[in-house]
């Protein structure tokens, strides 16, 4: 039998196989063992080394995303957080990737070094801006002073390290229940990309895997489900209608 010691991390493994030792099937066989290993941990880091397009693909992205892993982050002790999440809130958490300065496909809220007086928020996606909530307004229509609160300018995500705070006068959701102190990106948008839509166009947290984005094209083609086989990801990372409080 052919015997040789490989590294699996910080464990050392005996590895047999059926050839005589020292014989020359055996160094050959260990050669292409040495060589898949090295091809197979390239793979593996290829893998991981994913674009931040991966936590939006369709499924659910990689953990150390969006947690610390026993409250560190690179090995240093960081303090703890809800969920063990890399930011005070999951707000918070989104906004780490989805705040900027320019306008940008991805960035739902100005950052507030661009906020100056008399100079709007940038960003024209979809999502809007949230940093309208930041900017009150005063005028004077004809003799008649006027105010608008930032508060007017739309749902108010909670995210006090980014200055986004619980609306001031609404404690639940307009004709609804909601608690306003509750509102989070995660209150509608799926963190973990359980949801997908079946190839019959229904929804679903389980049955086929997702095989790629509701939301995103690969040169300007989008997938579809194929039945019998994958789902899509639902739109946006939308949970299903009917759910309550996808997380706080």
């Amino acid at each position: 039998m052919c015997r040789s010691i490989r590294w699996f991390g910080n464990r050392p493994v005996n590895v047999t196989w059926g050839k005589k030792p020292h014989s020359l099937g055996c160094r050959l066989v260990e050669k292409a063992m040495v060589v898949t290993l090295a091809l197979a941990s390239h793979v593996l880091v290829a893998a991981f080394a994913q674009p931040s397009l991966a936590f939006h693909a369709g499924g659910t992205g990689p953990c150390d995303g969006c947690h610390t892993i026993h409250n560190t982050r690179q090995g240093i002790p960081t303090s703890p957080n809800a969920y063990l999440l890399q930011a005070a809130s999951s707000t918070s958490l989104c906004l780490n990737c989805h705040q900027g300065q320019l306008p940008f496909n991805h960035f739902v809220s100005t950052s507030d070094a661009l906020l100056g007086s008399g100079v709007p928020p940038n960003m024209v996606t979809p999502g809007g801006d949230f940093a309208w909530l930041k900017k009150t307004y005063t005028w004077v229509s004809g003799s008649i002073p006027k105010r608008e609160e930032g508060d007017r300018h739309g749902h108010n995500v909670i995210a006090p390290d980014y200055g986004y705070y619980p609306d001031a006068s609404l404690s639940v959701a307009p004709r609804g229940t909601y608690p306003a102190k509750d509102l989070h990106c995660t209150s509608c948008h799926d963190p973990h990309g359980k949801f997908r839509v079946l190839p019959d166009g229904s929804v679903a947290t389980s049955a086929l895997p997702i095989a790629s984005s509701g939301s995103l094209s690969v040169n300007g083609i989008v997938a579809n489900p194929v039945a019998g086989q994958s789902a899509v990801g639902v739109y946006r990372l939308l949970g299903a209608g009917g759910i309550s409080r996808l997380s706080r």
